[in-house]
C-alpha cells in the first residue's frame, strides 16, 4: 500500500498537478482506487470541478465504460454555465481526460444564439497550467483575454495572450483562437505596480492579484488619488492595447499614474453632486446626438 501511495505522489508530481493531501492518503488507505482514477479526479479538481464527480466517475471505470459523459452545471456570477466533461479508456483499459464542452447560457443578445459553446481540449500532462480551467474558459467566452501556455508549431510552450474571434466558427463549431504573439507579452504585474494602490483587493499580494487577472478575472481593488482620497475601482486586463482597463462602477474610467482619475459616463446621473469623487472629473459621451434648435422664420 505504502509502493501504491509513493506512485501516485510521484505521478501526480511529474504531471504539475497538487500532492495527495493527509485526509485523501487516509482515504485511500480504507478505500483503495487505482491512481488512474486519483490522477484523473486531481486533474478534474485542477480545472475548478470541485470533488462532485469523482464518485459517479469511479462508478463508472469499475464498470468498464468505453466512453464517460459527466454533466456539470454551475453558476458563475449571474450567469449559468453548462459543462459536459469527456473521458475515454484506451487499449490499455487506462482512462483519460480528453476534453469538455462549456456552454454559456443567456447570451442571445450577443450572438443571436441560445448560448455560447466551445470545446476545451485538456492536456495530460502539467493539466493545470496546460489546459484551460473552467473560470479560465468562462472569462473567455465572455469577451476577455486570458494569458496560458500554449503550445506552438516549434512543439515548445510558451506564456501567451488568447481570445476567442466570436466572428469565426471552425469545421468543429468552435470560435477561432486568437493569440497575441509570444513577443508581445503583456505583464500586468508590471502594469498594475505602475498605479497608486492602497491594496490588493481580496488578495494578499500584487502576484495574487497579476495571477487572477491574467486568468481574465475582472478584480475590485482601492487606489490612492492624487488628493489623498481612496477610490474602489474595478479592474481588468486588456493585453490588446497594452494597458488595464478600469471602471468607476459601471462608468469607464481613466487612472494615470500620478492619481488623477477621470470617469467616462455616457447618460448623466441623476444627483451627480452625490456620485462624484473629489478631485474626479466626468466627460460625458462626445457621441450624443446634437439637437439642433429650429429658427422660426
Amino acid at each position: 500500500m505504502k509502493n501504491n501511495l509513493q506512485e501516485i505522489s510521484v505521478a501526480l508530481y511529474e504531471l504539475g498537478l497538487a500532492p495527495l493531501s493527509y485526509a485523501e492518503k487516509e482515504r485511500y488507505i480504507i478505500d483503495p482506487r487505482t491512481s488512474n482514477f486519483v490522477i484523473l479526479k486531481r486533474q478534474i479538481e485542477s480545472l475548478g470541478f470541485g470533488d462532485v464527480l469523482g464518485e459517479s466517475l469511479w462508478q463508472q471505470m469499475r464498470d468498464g465504460a468505453t466512453k464517460i459523459n459527466l454533466p456539470y452545471r454551475t453558476l458563475i456570477g449571474e450567469d449559468t454555465v453548462a459543462c459536459e466533461l469527456q473521458f475515454t479508456r484506451s487499449t490499455n483499459n487506462n482512462y483519460f481526460f480528453n476534453q469538455y464542452t462549456v456552454r454559456l447560457l443567456g447570451t442571445e443578445q450577443n450572438t443571436n444564439l441560445p448560448f455560447k459553446k466551445q470545446t476545451i481540449p485538456v492536456e495530460y500532462y502539467d493539466c493545470a497550467n496546460r489546459s484551460l480551467s473552467l473560470e479560465e474558459s468562462y472569462n473567455l467566452l465572455k469577451g476577455k483575454w486570458v494569458k496560458k501556455d500554449v503550445l506552438y508549431p516549434d512543439g515548445i510552450y510558451y506564456k501567451d495572450w488568447q481570445s476567442y474571434d466570436f466572428t469565426m466558427v471552425n469545421v468543429s463549431g468552435n470560435y477561432r483562437l486568437q493569440l497575441m504573439g509570444k513577443d508581445r507579452l503583456f505583464s500586468t504585474e508590471q502594469a498594475i505596480a505602475s498605479y497608486p494602490l492602497a491594496d490588493y483587493g481580496k488578495h494578499k499580494s500584487i502576484g495574487e492579484l497579476c495571477r487572477s487577472l491574467d486568468r481574465g478575472n475582472v478584480e475590485e481593488i482601492n487606489v490612492v488619488l492624487a488628493i489623498g482620497a481612496r477610490v474602489r475601482l474595478k479592474v481588468e486586463a486588456n493585453p490588446a492595447s497594452g494597458k488595464l482597463n478600469f471602471y468607476n462602477g459601471n462608468r469607464r474610467a481613466i487612472l494615470s499614474r500620478q492619481g488623477e482619475l477621470v470617469t467616462m459616463s455616457v447618460n448623466k446621473p441623476a444627483f451627480k453632486q452625490n456620485l462624484d469623487l473629489p478631485g474626479e472629473r466626468i466627460i460625458e459621451d462626445m457621441n450624443k446626438k446634437k439637437v439642433r434648435k429650429r429658427i422660426k422664420r
